[in-house]
């Protein structure tokens, strides 16, 4: 359950003609037009949009008919794309993960356009690629970048200057992203050398994005995180094959 007062103000500043569900559980507020008809979840106001809230969501959205179910949050679980996926094949219900802006409740915030509020959670492309010796490597593909001017989404090759760091986590355990290698973009920095307290070689620090080699662990699960140059995280978790 969420707050009343909470989830009428975001059901209805996301959608304005959003109708409450009383004694809701996972579906938390629908709004039927000429242009949709959808179902609304709203992540808590602290904290993470858990995997069990989209299921739970994605099941009752279902079940009342719905095809089209839009979850709001603050931030989100990683393991969410995988659940997104499947969720939509098994129930036919589309499946859009929606971010709200971090700053939305601070005082003072003037936004015209609600729309402004909100944005499309997007995910990373990665590859997993075989190595020698039973070993693999990830190599960061792109990312999709959320255009709040143009309130658009485009999908950016990894060299394009729109990834400024990624980390990589080996094996992913379903629960707590431990990164096991870390990739940051330093061109921008206005003076590495004296950072670094001596000479350095500027091509070292150059942003990569194909990982090292590594042995696949009990999970067999990789998870990567990016985080673009407008300061978002967005997170992918892939299974290694066999």
């Amino acid at each position: 359950m969420i707050a009343p007062n909470y989830g009428e103000v975001f059901a209805r500043l996301y959608r304005p003609l959003a109708e409450l569900m009383e004694g809701a559980q996972a579906v938390h507020a629908t709004c039927e037009s000429e242009d949709e008809r959808l179902a609304i979840s709203i992540g808590p106001l602290t904290g993470r949009v858990l995997a069990s809230q989209i299921d739970d969501a994605a099941r009752q959205a279902a079940e009342m008919k719905f095809t089209d179910l839009h979850v709001l949050g603050w931030a989100f679980e990683v393991n969410v794309g995988e659940l997104r996926d499947r969720l939509a094949s098994e129930l036919g219900v589309s499946i859009q993960l929606v971010m709200i802006r971090p700053d939305t409740l601070a005082e003072g915030l003037k936004v015209t356009n609600r729309s402004e509020l909100f944005s499309p959670l997007s995910l990373p492309e990665i590859e997993i690629v075989p190595a020698e010796d039973g070993q693999v490597s990830v190599r960061l593909l792109g990312v999709t970048v959320f255009d709040r001017k143009q309130r658009k989404a485009q999908w950016m090759d990894a060299t394009s200057k729109y990834v400024t760091a990624w980390y990589l986590d080996h094996d992913y355990d379903g629960d707590c992203f431990v990164a096991s290698e870390f990739f940051f973009d330093f061109t921008k920095h206005p003076n590495l050398a004296a950072v670094a307290g001596g000479e350095i070689e500027e091509d070292d620090f150059d942003l990569v994005f194909h990982s090292t080699p590594f042995m696949p662990g009990d999970c067999a699960r990789v998870a990567v995180k990016v985080v673009d140059v407008f300061g978002y995280e967005s997170t992918v978790v892939k299974e290694v094959p066999r």
